[in-house]
C-alpha cells in the first residue's frame, strides 16, 4: 500500500512491476488508484499524477505505462480501480456480459473509474471524493439479493 508522500512515481511504478514477479494465473489483483489525473497529447492520453509529480508532466505516470505493465501480470483477474481525473482513458476494452459462463475460463482486465475523458469532483477539502465515498457504502453494506 502507497499512502500519500510514498505514493511517488518510483515506487507506483516499482510497486506495480513487483506483482509481475510475484503473481501466478492462480493469483487475481485489485489495483486501486485514488488521487489526480491529468490529460495530455492532445486529449487523447490520460495520466496518474503522484504525490512528488509538482505539476511536472514528465513526473507523470501514463495510463499507457500502467496498461502496459498491467499486461505483464500474470495474474488470472486483475481489477482496477481508479478514482482520478481522465480515469476512463485506462478502459482497455468494453464487455457485453460479465455473467458470461466463459468468464472464469479465460483471465480478464477490467476497471471501474469515477469518470471518463472529463475532470471529476475531488470532494470537500480534507474529505473523499463522492465515487470514494459511494463505493465505501457499498463495500461496507452490500446490496441485499
Amino acid at each position: 500500500m502507497l499512502l500519500d508522500q510514498d505514493a511517488t512515481r518510483e515506487n507506483i511504478i516499482d510497486h506495480l512491476e513487483g506483482y509481475e514477479e510475484k503473481l501466478t494465473e492462480q493469483d487475481n489483483l485489485i489495483i486501486f488508484f485514488s488521487g489526480h489525473g491529468e490529460m495530455k497529447r492532445g486529449g487523447k492520453y490520460g495520466f496518474w499524477v503522484p504525490h512528488d509529480a509538482e505539476k511536472k508532466p514528465s513526473k507523470y505516470v501514463s495510463n499507457e505505462r500502467i496498461k502496459g505493465i498491467i499486461d505483464g501480470i500474470k495474474a488470472h483477474h486483475i481489477y482496477l480501480i481508479v478514482d482520478a481525473c481522465f480515469s476512463g482513458t485506462m478502459i482497455l476494452k468494453k464487455i457485453d456480459s460479465p455473467e458470461n459462463e466463459l468468464f472464469e475460463k479465460f483471465s480478464s482486465r477490467m476497471a471501474l473509474t469515477s469518470g471518463r475523458k472529463e475532470y471529476v469532483s475531488d470532494g470537500w477539502e480534507g474529505d473523499h471524493s463522492p465515487f470514494f465515498r459511494r463505493l465505501k457504502s457499498i463495500l461496507e453494506n452490500p446490496p441485499k439479493k
